[in-house]
């Protein structure tokens, strides 16, 4: 009984460790069957196998303290460690731009487009296009395509204008 509760425990954190990785990477919203049937399957598997490796390794030792502290600790840290992950493979759009065009060491970095010194917007529901408005009235906005919340391809001029803009600065 008690394998069985752990086993329950671990589908559980699997189920949720899922659900984030589903959301984050826009799966839940553009394919909701495919996500539920990931989400049931990685849970139906993990929680079988922790009941039964559990079960196995209980009815061979017995249940000792230690086991229920390192497998507690062990969902824990699965938890919060596949959130961890799946925000850092999935980030936002502002996240992405931050890491690959204006944070710190990249090429619009302490120029009029850097995240502190302009007025970023978008992307638009059904749109992958984001915005950069400068702060100084004299700059021309940079637009961007690929710019989806969990999107994985690059963000690329969007027009002419962007497309000068970002080889004038390098990138």
């Amino acid at each position: 009984m008690p394998a069985a509760l752990f086993g329950i425990g671990a589908g559980l954190v699997c189920m949720l460790v899922a659900l984030q990785v589903l959301v984050d990477a826009q799966l839940w919203h553009d394919h909701r069957t495919w996500s539920y049937l990931i989400a049931v399957a990685s849970t139906a598997v993990v929680g079988t196998a922790a009941t039964f490796g559990l079960r196995r390794l209980w009815d061979r030792r017995g249940m000792f303290g230690w086991h229920v502290a390192v497998f507690v600790l062990l969902q824990l840290g699965v938890l919060y460690g596949g959130t961890q992950a799946s925000t850092y493979l999935f980030p936002s759009a502002f996240d992405r731009y931050e890491r690959e065009l204006g944070g710190s060491g990249r090429c619009l970095h302490g120029t009029p487009y850097a995240p502190d010194a302009a007025v970023i917007e978008g992307p638009e529901r059904n749109s992958s296009r984001m915005t950069i408005t400068p702060l100084e009235k004299k700059a021309p906005a940079l637009r961007l395509d690929h710019a989806r919340d969990g999107g994985v391809h690059a963000l690329t001029a969007a027009d002419g204008k962007s497309r000068a803009i970002l080889e004038r600065y390098g990138c």
